[in-house]
């Protein structure tokens, strides 16, 4: 028969390792996530400058962000 401490020990390592791996997977996402959407606001910009025809005019795709 298994001691109970030992078990709840082993189980809250384990819980430690599924936080760790949690956390990461979720920084992860917010980085990627923040990366995405910057490359999107700044193409946005160019891209209204380029249909545009004016340089002017690219901060509106920012603005409407």
């Amino acid at each position: 028969m298994s001691d109970g401490w030992v078990d709840d020990r082993q189980e809250a390592s384990e819980l430690a390792g599924i936080q760790r791996r949690t956390v990461w997977v979720l920084s992860a996402g917010q980085v990627l996530g923040g990366l995405g959407f910057g490359a999107t606001v700044s193409l946005g910009a160019v891209l209204a400058a380029d249909i545009a025809g004016d340089e002017s005019l690219s901060g509106l795709a920012a603005a409407g962000v």
